[in-house]
């Protein structure tokens, strides 16, 4: 496992609240949109948050990309692939949900579709879905 502090078990939970979280704060900061939704993904479980938070800390994995690809490889291992769609869609919706299309999340996403080996039709259909629920919600 990647895991660098033994005391902090790796389950498919923590990866892909990782995952989010790595998203919510690629920007150094994370909105309020995007906290609250992050908080209602993982179930409103703020043990697992932390738990996210501080792996990503003691990992790097925000800050060395051979650390991040690491992180993204054990994503691809341990979920399968319905589940890696799944959370490829939550990254989607949570890039969206501030209004604020950063780069560095669009960048991150396709470093996920593309080491986890996602098909990109699928991928660009789930966000073209996702974009157009977004664009219809703020037109309500």
């Amino acid at each position: 496992m990647f895991s660098i502090n033994k005391e902090i078990k790796t389950t498919k939970l923590l990866l892909k609240a990782v995952s989010l979280l790595l998203i919510a704060n690629v920007d150094g900061m994370i909105a309020k949109e995007e906290a609250v939704y992050l908080s209602i993904m993982l179930g409103k479980n703020t043990k697992i948050i932390f738990l996210a938070d501080k792996y990503t800390k003691q990992n790097a994995i925000h800050l060395e990309y051979d650390n991040l690809i690491k992180f993204i490889l054990q994503v691809k291992e341990e979920l399968t692939l319905d589940e890696v769609y799944s959370l490829i869609i939550n990254m989607i919706d949570l890039m969206y949900i501030d209004g604020d299309i950063n780069k560095e999340q669009e960048k991150l996403i396709d470093l996920f579709v593309d080491t986890c080996e996602v098909d990109v039709d699928k991928y660009q259909d789930f966000r073209q879905l996702i974009q157009l629920k977004f664009m219809l919600s703020k037109n309500s």
